[in-house]
């Protein structure tokens, strides 16, 4: 019996060329797209700059179809010029502006002519802040710091109780000698309130700082002839002379002269004001002053 046998025949994959056939007729030309909107126009009125930045009042335009409320617009007759942000757009020829003074701005009051030409623009970047330069609080008498000052002026203030008992006493003497001061500091002023009637007098007490008297004109306090209890004694004005560095030593005297006194006792009160606490706070409402009018 004969056998089958197996055929393996090798088909070859058939190549397939594309032939393109002839190029179609061109279609018709579309319709012409309509033109945008030039963000470009002219002013038909003057605006009249104010005196600080804010709304200008109603401007005539040649159109507004392009502006937007909120919109920064720059505007310029060619002498004078300003941006300006879109408040209100009331018709299709006019608007409500808000001057913004931009650096470079012409300066408040001055007048855009009408015909001037207008055209979208930025808004300003912000430019970094220099660093605060420190002030101290009589520095700031010179600048004329007024706000700065009266927010100051209460600051860092406490009272220094010194008693004071009489027995006797004739000459000159220190009531405290010699007392340092932990800080920068000012005398602002000073009394003496009588807690047992004092016998005698009168006598005269200065304050000093160091050496130097307290007061260009030394501030004196004089305790009358026998004052009685609960008797306050006011002492003179303290008006210059009358700042310390810290570790600067305080002290009262008695002056001679007068009558000697026999016995009886109170306290001085000497009204002393940190002036590291007050420069302090000088310095934050003068730098945040600066800040608001940067970005004002």
């Amino acid at each position: 019996m004969s056998a089958g046998t197996e055929c393996n025949c090798a088909c070859p994959t058939p190549e397939i060329t594309q032939i393109p056939g002839s190029p179609g007729t061109n279609g018709t030309t579309g319709a012409q797209g309509t033109d945008g909107i030039s963000s470009f126009t002219l002013t038909t009125s003057p605006i009249n700059l104010p005196v600080a930045p804010g709304p200008t009042g109603l401007v005539g335009f040649v159109t507004t179809a392009w502006m937007a409320v909120g919109q920064v617009v720059f505007i310029s007759d060619g002498v004078d010029w300003g941006h300006f942000r879109v408040l209100t757009i009331p018709t299709p020829f006019s608007a409500t502006l808000q001057w913004l003074n931009y650096a470079g701005d012409s300066v408040p009051t001055s007048v855009i002519d009408f015909g001037a030409k207008a055209v979208a623009s930025g808004t300003e970047p912000l430019l970094a802040a220099p660093l605060p330069t420190p002030v101290d609080y009589s520095t700031l008498t010179a600048l004329g710091a007024v706000d700065n000052l009266a927010i100051a002026a209460g600051v860092g203030r406490y009272k220094l109780v010194i008693p004071f008992t009489v027995i006797g006493l004739v000459a000159a003497s220190s009531v405290i000698t010699s007392q340092p001061i932990g800080h920068k500091f000012r005398i602002v002023d000073w009394s003496f309130v009588v807690a047992v009637p004092i016998t005698g007098g009168p006598r005269n007490f200065n304050m000093r700082i160091d050496a130097v008297p307290v007061g260009t004109v030394p501030s004196v306090l004089a305790i009358p002839a026998s004052p009685t209890i609960g008797t306050v004694i006011l002492g003179a004005a303290v008006t210059g002379a009358q700042t310390g560095n810290s570790g600067q030593n305080f002290s009262i005297d008695l002056l001679a002269g007068g009558t000697a006194f026999g016995v009886g006792s109170g306290a001085f009160i000497v009204t002393v004001q940190n002036m590291e606490t007050a420069d302090a706070v000088a310095n934050l409402s003068k730098h945040t002053n600066d800040l608001i009018t940067s970005l004002s």
